[in-house]
C-alpha cells in the first residue's frame, strides 16, 4: 500500500514524502516483521497526515483469503479501523468482498 500511495498520489510523489517512506525502511529495515498497525501507521498514516486532498485505498477480493492469509487478513482490517478512528486523517478506505457461496 505504501509503495502504492507513494506512485499514485501526486502530492507524495514529491521527495519529501517518499523520503518519509524511504526513511522509515531505511531506518529499521526490520519494518517489515513489525505488526501491521506499526507499518500502516509508519508507512501509511504519517506520510498522509499533511496532505491536503483526500485519498482512497480500495481493497477488494477480501473472500479470496484462505489460511494463514484469513487471519493477517482480520490483522490489517482491525489496524486499520483502529489507527484510523482514533485521527481526523485525509484517509479512507473500501474494503470490498463478495459473499460466501
Amino acid at each position: 500500500l505504501a509503495y502504492q500511495l507513494a506512485l499514485q498520489v501526486p502530492e507524495l510523489s514529491k521527495r519529501k514524502v517518499n523520503g518519509h517512506i524511504s526513511r522509515a525502511i531505511e531506518k529499521d529495515s526490520a519494518i517489515i516483521n513489525w505488526s501491521c498497525c506499526n507499518q500502516l501507521q509508519q508507512l501509511i498514516i504519517e506520510p498522509c497526515c499533511n496532505l491536503t486532498q483526500p485519498v482512497s485505498f480500495v481493497i477488494d477480493g477480501l473472500d479470496e483469503c484462505t489460511g494463514h492469509d484469513i487471519q493477517l487478513l482480520q490483522e490489517v482490517v482491525q489496524s486499520i479501523s483502529g489507527v484510523v478512528s482514533r485521527k481526523h486523517l485525509p484517509i479512507s478506505f473500501f474494503v470490498a468482498s463478495r459473499p460466501e457461496s
